[in-house]
């Protein structure tokens, strides 16, 4: 713990009474049975060594109160059933693109997909989830948006139908349907302050899927929860993507630390 020295009697019982409610703190009176007080300005000076000595003990807890927890979003029972370093190539990840020309790469610990003119992605084959919680860590090093695909189908030419959520590097984010490869519609998206902005800035991107609601977290904060009243896909793979935006004709993505829970 930590000890403060004071030397009067009166400041002593002020100190007595502040340390029941403080008791890790111990006060020590060095002269408590004089009979004697010594002057104001002693008095001040050990008074204002009580109170600065208090202000450092107490700030730091008091703003760390103020931070916004972390919430976890894979349900207490739910295990880990998928989970990869995308350090390197195991074959289980397919690559497609959308009018567009671009490459996926496994390159110095993560998965690098780049695309130019539209967009680019890439469909992890060998699961198909129903209810899950799927996160992924990536870094925007260069270009617009990116995010994650889920409960993505394939259909007989080669296209897949899909949820798409995406940030950008500007704080914007959204949640998407494409179906057959092309946009469909926008269920939700805005601006959240969550998002680390900039070149080379990480972010987490999660998503916890039930039925047909979707709760959408960014560096393990809830940002919002959409409902898909279509239920289009009820199932499906997991995967990344990255897409160009306004002003940018080439986009450059690292992902990583890819896992998924599912109900046990």
């Amino acid at each position: 713990g930590y000890t403060i020295i004071f030397g009067t009697k009166p400041l002593y019982t002020l100190i007595k009474t502040f340390k029941k409610k403080h008791s890790q703190i111990k006060f020590i009176s060095l002269i408590h049975t004089s009979k004697k007080f010594l002057s104001q300005r002693h008095i001040f000076i050990a008074f204002a060594l009580f109170a600065i000595t208090t202000v450092i003990l107490y700030y730091k807890p008091q703003v760390n109160s103020f931070e916004k927890p972390e919430i976890s979003y894979p349900p207490a029972n739910w295990k880990i059933s998928y989970q990869n370093s995308m350090s390197k190539d195991d074959g289980e990840w397919a690559n497609q693109n959308y009018n567009a020309s671009g490459s996926a790469t496994f390159w110095d610990d993560i998965y690098m997909l780049s695309a130019e003119n539209n967009s680019y992605y890439s469909v992890n084959t060998s699961n198909d989830y129903k209810d899950f919680a799927y996160q992924v860590q990536m870094i925007t090093a260069n270009g617009g948006s990116s995010g994650i695909i889920f409960r993505a189908t394939i259909n007989p030419d080669g296209n897949y139908n899909y949820y798409y959520f995406w940030i950008d590097s500007k704080g914007n984010y959204g949640f998407q349907i494409y179906k057959d490869g092309n946009y469909l519609n926008t269920l939700r998206g805005g601006y959240t302050p969550m998002i680390n902005q900039g070149r080379y800035e990480p972010n987490t991107l999660a998503v916890l899927a039930q039925k047909n609601v979707f709760k959408l977290y960014i560096n393990k904060q809830l940002i919002d929860t959409v409902t898909d009243n279509e239920n289009i896909n009820t199932h499906g793979r997991i995967g990344m993507r990255a897409g160009v935006s306004a002003g940018n004709d080439y986009t450059s993505i690292y992902y990583s630390k890819v896992i998924v829970w599912t109900p046990q």
